[in-house]
């Protein structure tokens, strides 16, 4: 059982170290949620494009302004509090889409609201 949870601790030590790091999630159809950019996380979800794409917009409505979105290409632009949010949802199949958010406050990137909006996104889904 050490060795076990010794070798989870490697592993999640030597992707935190790449640069991608794997945060785990208890998201029901989701993969798990990984940290792609400084200000950007993504998941990819077992939900229909539709399903992510109506959960985005409801969370990005009560969360705060849309300030663009473009269905056909999977984008919207928000700012929520005083950060600008990016939502980018792209079809992988017929039944499996990748969600990415990206947050930025004051030109510095904002994480927290990043995996804030997208686990909203992700329990909206549900």
């Amino acid at each position: 059982m050490k060795k076990i949870i010794l070798a989870c601790l490697l592993i999640v030590f030597c992707l935190s170290v790449c640069g991608c790091l794997f945060i785990f999630g208890g998201a029901v159809g989701a993969a798990g949620v990984y940290a792609v950019s400084k200000d950007a996380v993504q998941i990819d979800s077992e939900k229909p494009y539709e399903a992510a794409w109506d959960s985005a917009m409801t969370v990005s409505r009560i969360r705060g302004v849309i300030k663009e979105e473009d269905s056909s290409g999977g984008i919207i632009k928000a700012k929520i509090g005083s950060s600008f949010v990016w939502i980018y949802i792209t079809r992988l199949s017929t039944q499996t889409c990748r969600i990415k958010v990206a947050a930025r406050k004051h030109h510095f990137p904002d994480m927290a609201m990043a995996q804030e909006v997208l686990l909203k996104i992700i329990e909206e889904m549900k």
